[in-house]
């Protein structure tokens, strides 16, 4: 070091320690002389600290110079119990047992480890607490090239504080525990601060620089604007000296702009130089920056599309396109966070884009509709087979004009001259929207004549026949005869040749030629099959019994027919009946059972005209039937039976019952059934009683809240019947508490005390209080039954005779259903 460093060292440290004693001597005033060192006022506190650790707050007591203090932990949640323990500590000092309270009083200073433990068994260990005196250096700041201010905080001394330095003398200042002061740079890396308080604990505290003026901070927004600000360091500034300020200047071209310690610049401003000054006290910091236009954060986005109009079942591929030199997020009004979106239903759709900076553009795209609706006006053909069909197209809700494309290669709109079959059409309107019809050309069906003719019966007679009908085309028919006829039947016809022609609503015709020829007698034959009692009658014949018959039958025309039959006459049918009633009054289980059938299989039944099958013939009701047994030759039977209803089971419980609560309950049911033909009674109910089978035909119990009683009587057949009755509990309990008492009155016993009186509903009184007209209470008694004359006031109050007044009393009673009543009242005591 130079001779003119060592003295310009002396010399620094003689200014700083005369400051020093000066600004003891001006308390909290700052005094500043015309050296660059510059010495700043303590801040005083007191010598006890609070924290909070995990729901407790801790205070440490620490006054005197013996080194002893008192720690105190109080938990913030004071309905809680804990217990306290001291743990660990690092001077050696004994640990304490386990107690009840959160001080500990008179420990030295160190760091001390303490856990709480709650009454739910929970255990809290605290942070380190430690209160022993130390300096910390909170930073330092740096003025200039040779001014640095230091920031120190003493913790845990007692007032006054010497500091001294590189081995001058101490000097003494009073003032907190915060000190703000100059020191030379060059003192930072060579040694440390010393610090005693006036017990003659010490504490070191190494130096250091944390913090110093940064330079001009540039930032641009989504809108290319441009924010040029400044950061203070973390000094923390003497809010009692008026020159412990910290100002700012920004300016361009020597005019100033602001006085803040940040601007915001426009694009009109580019090229210039921004100037920035920034002052504390005799400190002074400079900064410049050429103001120039920055690429761009901002973004721009549009949306592609392929079209503007949906069609009918259509979509549209909307792309999000965004300019942005980051990578873009997308978000739709749709709720899609993509950068395509498949749109399927017409409307107004916007999509934003936003980089990871937060800047974001906003683009919108109106999506129309085209939905053509295809209608059409079809003429069919009138006559099957024929030309003449038409097709008038009409089209809605298209964008006109339209293109028209049928399946037979045609391009107009309408179409005529078409014969019957499917044509098929697709229309395009001018964006492209498309729809499609099929339409059918008909026509009537094809007309068509059936004839049923019959020749003449023989050679003499005019007795042919022809049956006509038309079907197809459009009815009405009309018949034409070639003989002049206009009808469909004809039976008078002579041998010949004729045409008939059927002409329908449309005029649409068909023909056919027909001949009636004459007819020799002819012979047949035939085979048959009767029931029993009865007969075949063949021309003027009538056959009843098995054998082979030769009939000549003889026409009004003298033509004749020979017939001959082979008939069988069948045995008759019989069958067996065997009804059963019903079990139970109007039941469906009656029966009757079908034995010993005669006839020829396969059989068909019958119940009263109804077809059964013997399965359904278990499940009848009382009544009359008839039974009907037709076999495979339609042969049958008929028999009658009767199903007879068994006598109607009765059973009554009575009225529906109120009682009080605690009486028994007991109920007689009546029925009509007898003793013996009793199967059982089952009794159920819907409080907590249950049920109970065949318990007795009287039914007791103790009820003890409203239900419903039921029964059900069964026989020895399993018939059923049920009946029920609705319970309810009284529990309008009384109890009673005389409204006059004479003590000591030979007349009448029963009033020389007060007591509270009850039935058999009252469980237990909690307690019973008797109060004179001041509010005073002359008497209580507690947890005792009713009637018990033991606990009752005898009039007397502090052992002397209460006056003869009106008391009022409180009783607390518990009922025999659980429910808890206070009762009041007053009452005469009359001497």
């Amino acid at each position: 070091m130079t001779n003119f460093a060592k003295r310009l060292e002396r010399e620094s440290m003689r200014l700083f320690f005369e400051s020093v004693i000066e600004l003891n001597q001006l308390i909290l005033n700052i005094v500043f002389n015309q050296s660059r060192w510059i010495a700043i006022a303590f801040l005083f506190a007191s010598g006890s600290i609070s924290a909070q650790s995990k729901g407790f707050n801790v205070r440490i007591e620490y006054t005197a110079c013996d080194s002893m203090g008192n720690l105190i932990i109080e938990p913030i949640d004071t309905i809680k119990h804990y217990t306290y323990l001291m743990v660990q500590n690092d001077c050696g000092y004994p640990l304490r047992t386990l107690q009840d309270s959160g001080t500990f009083k008179g420990i030295p200073p160190c760091t001390y480890i303490i856990k709480i433990i709650s009454n739910l068994t929970d255990t809290i260990t605290l942070d380190s607490i430690s209160f022993r005196f130390q300096a910390i250096n909170k930073g330092a700041f740096q003025c200039n090239d040779s001014l640095l201010i230091a920031h120190i905080q003493v913790l845990h001394g007692h007032k006054p504080y010497y500091y001294a330095m590189n081995g001058y003398p101490p000097f003494k200042i009073n003032g907190d525990s915060i000190l703000n002061i100059s020191i030379p740079p060059f003192l930072i890396d060579s040694s440390d601060l010393r610090i005693k308080d006036s017990c003659g604990n010490f504490a070191y505290v190494k130096l250091y620089k944390t913090d110093t003026f940064e330079p001009i901070r540039k930032t641009v927004f989504c809108n290319d604007a441009q924010l040029f600000s400044f950061s203070k360091p973390n000094y923390t500034w003497n809010f009692y000296d008026p020159l412990d300020t910290l100002g700012f200047k920004w300016s361009i071209d020597g005019n100033t702009l602001s006085n803040l310690n940040s601007i915001m610049t426009n694009a009109d401003q580019t090229g210039k130089t921004l100037r920035f000054e920034a002052k504390f006290q005799n400190c002074r910091f400079t900064d410049s920056i050429r103001l120039s236009n920055d690429n761009s954060i901002g973004i721009t986005v549009g949306i592609q599309n392929g079209k503007s109009f949906l069609c009918n079942t259509d979509t549209i591929a909307l792309t999000a396109v965004a300019n942005s030199r980051l990578k873009p997020k997308y978000f739709w009004n749709t709720v899609d966070t993509t950068q395509k979106l498949v749109v399927t239903k017409p409307g107004n759709y916007a999509v934003i884009a936003q980089n990871d900076l937060g800047c974001s553009d906003t683009a919108f795209i109106v999506i129309r509709l085209s939905k053509p609706v295809l209608n059409s006006m079809v003429t069919p053909n009138l006559c099957f087979a024929e030309s003449k069909g038409q097709i008038d197209l009409l089209l809605t809700n298209g964008i006109a004009p339209y293109k028209y494309l049928w399946k037979d290669n045609a391009f107009t709109e309408d179409r005529s001259n078409l014969q019957n079959g499917i044509y098929s059409v697709i229309v395009t309107d001018s964006v492209g929207c498309i729809v499609k019809d099929t339409i059918t050309i008909s026509s009537p069906p094809p007309l068509q004549l059936s004839l049923s003719a019959h020749a003449a019966d023989c050679i003499p007679a005019h007795n042919g026949t022809v049956t006509a009908s038309g079907s197809g085309g459009v009815p009405p028919y009309r018949f034409q005869w070639s003989n002049g006829l206009t009808v469909s039947s004809v039976d008078t016809l002579s041998p010949a040749d004729y045409t008939l022609t059927l002409i329908d609503s449309n005029m649409c015709k068909t023909s056919f030629d027909f001949k009636i020829d004459n007819l020799n007698p002819f012979r047949s034959g035939r085979i048959d099959t009767i029931c029993a009692n009865t007969s075949l009658k063949i021309g003027n014949s009538m056959h009843s019994i098995t054998g082979r018959y030769t009939d000549s039958l003889i026409s009004t025309k003298g033509c004749d027919s020979i017939v001959t039959t082979f008939l069988t006459v069948n045995a008759p049918i019989d069958y067996t009946l065997t009804p059963k009633d019903p079990t139970c009054n109007n039941q469906d289980n009656g029966s009757v059972a079908l034995s010993n059938v005669l006839g020829f299989p396969a059989y068909t039944y019958f119940l009263n005209d109804k077809a059964v099958t013997l399965n359904q013939l278990t499940m009848i009701t009382a009544g009359n039937y008839v039974i009907k047994v037709l076999d495979r030759f339609n042969c049958f039977k008929e028999k009658g039976f009767a199903i007879t209803n068994p006598p109607k089971i009765s059973l009554n419980l009575g009225k529906d019952t109120t009682i009080a609560y605690g009486d028994t309950l007991i109920i007689n049911p009546i029925s009509n059934l007898r003793p013996k033909d009793i199967k059982q009674i089952t009794w159920q109910t819907t409080s907590l009683q249950g049920a109970c089978i065949f318990c007795d035909s009287t039914y007791k119990y103790l009820p003890k809240d409203d239900h419903t009683l039921k029964a059900t009587i069964e026989s020895i057949t399993g018939c059923k019947v049920t009946d029920e009755i609705n319970i309810t509990i009284n529990h309008d309990f009384k109890v009673f508490v005389p409204n006059v008492f004479m003590p000591l009155n030979g007349t009448h016993p029963e009033n020389h005390s007060l007591t509270v009186y009850g039935g058999k509903q009252v469980e237990k009184i909690n307690y019973f209080r008797i109060f004179n007209r001041y509010g005073d209470e002359v008497y209580v008694a507690k947890d005792f039954l009713p009637n018990d004359r033991s606990v009752a006031w005898d009039g007397r109050y502090k052992g002397i005779d209460a006056a003869q007044d009106v008391y009022v009393y409180l009783a607390e009673i518990i009922f025999a259903d659980g429910s808890v009543r206070v009762v009041k009242g007053d009452v005469m005591l009359v001497r």
